[in-house]
């Protein structure tokens, strides 16, 4: 398989991660919105009527505060809105520090992979057992579980990928510190860079 061919599977798969990414965003700031309206709302009413929504806390805790998160995770490092401590990083030659942060991506695929499968050994038995939570309005428990199992697997598939183009790069014949930078762009939807065959 050329570097042509590489390049041209690991843009399709970034391709399908941004789409993911979008929607899956887009369903958080959902989420986010349904948040504000149903606080909004449950104030009005305790203040206004003296009847507060006595589902409120539980909905929003359980549900809806979940899906923000794991939805907007894959795009967050997407956007590279996470903590990245690299202070020293531009001391250290650079096939090392691609290497680096390869090796870095990888381990952090295996460890969202660990939580995912967690994740999904929890939502089949809460599903199976039907378990529900002790509150006013008996919700479902796996549906949490699911949206934690679904953020965590484009979050995954999202780190992964960012561990192969570091190593593609690291291995490279030619390599600049621009290229670097530009690579680091591509974790971006709006930085693109053009790869050469047989490199990124």
């Amino acid at each position: 398989m050329t570097g042509q061919q590489n390049s041209l599977i690991i843009r399709g798969l970034d391709k399908i991660l941004y789409i993911l990414d979008r929607v899956l965003v887009t369903l958080a700031c959902l989420a986010l919105f349904i948040i504000m309206v149903i606080v909004f709302f449950d104030v009005l009413s305790r203040y206004l009527f003296n009847a507060p929504f006595s589902w409120s806390y539980t909905l929003i805790g359980f549900y809806l505060m979940t899906a923000v998160f794991f939805f907007a995770i894959s795009d967050g490092f997407r956007y590279q809105a996470h903590v990245k401590i690299d202070f020293m990083s531009h001391y250290i030659p650079l096939r090392l520090r691609a290497l680096a942060v390869s090796v870095g991506y990888f381990a952090g695929a295996v460890v969202i992979y660990l939580w995912s499968n967690q994740a999904l050994l929890r939502m089949q038995s809460a599903y199976l057992n039907d378990d529900r939570l002790a509150a006013s309005i008996p919700w479902p428990t796996w549906i949490a579980y699911l949206i934690v199992l679904i953020g965590s697997i484009v979050m995954a598939s999202s780190v992964l990928l960012a561990a192969i183009k570091y190593l593609v790069f690291c291995f490279s014949p030619r390599i600049t510190e621009e290229k670097y930078q530009a690579l680091e762009g591509t974790l971006l939807d709006d930085t693109k860079i053009e790869i050469e065959e047989g490199q990124l």
